[in-house]
């Protein structure tokens, strides 16, 4: 994977996680994201892009098992590309991949304070199946 990508992707979580991952405790350490984001793209973990005048501004990051789930580990859009065009052509994407991959059921994890991210789960039909370390997990069939 190219590095440049990494290093952007590292920056856009810096700018949208920094206080999420704050509020709750924690701190947003660049080295352990890269260090992830190389251990899951080596894993088989998939990404869609978005760029906008040479930058990136908005990614989705997944992967998917053999019995057809689908995990988002990470979908950020840069808070000066919120408007919609974004996010909706990231799921168009979205959308035609698991399609494609016969993906039956969507897994998410989000910062229970991320209100935004919660939001936008309910939105898209999302539903919490549990709580725990500050986290919801949220499950969606698709399909249904």
């Amino acid at each position: 994977m190219n590095s440049e990508i990494i290093e952007e992707i590292v920056e856009l979580d810096r700018i949208n996680m920094s206080e999420v991952i704050k509020t709750s405790g924690g701190e947003y350490s660049e080295d352990m994201r890269r260090s992830a984001l190389k251990r899951e793209l080596a894993s088989g973990s998939q990404l869609l892009t978005y760029y906008r005048n040479g930058l990136l501004a908005g990614y989705l990051q997944y992967t998917t098992d053999n019995i057809g789930a689908c995990y988002v580990i990470s979908l950020q859009v840069h808070p000066e590309h919120r408007n919609g065009v974004v996010l909706r052509s990231l799921l168009k994407n979205f959308r035609g991949e698991i399609r494609i991959q016969n993906i039956k059921e969507l897994k998410s994890s989000v910062h229970t304070n991320n209100k935004e991210s919660v939001s936008l789960h309910e939105r898209l039909g999302f539903r919490v199946v549990r709580t725990e370390n500050e986290r919801h997990q949220f499950s969606l069939l698709v399909g249904q």
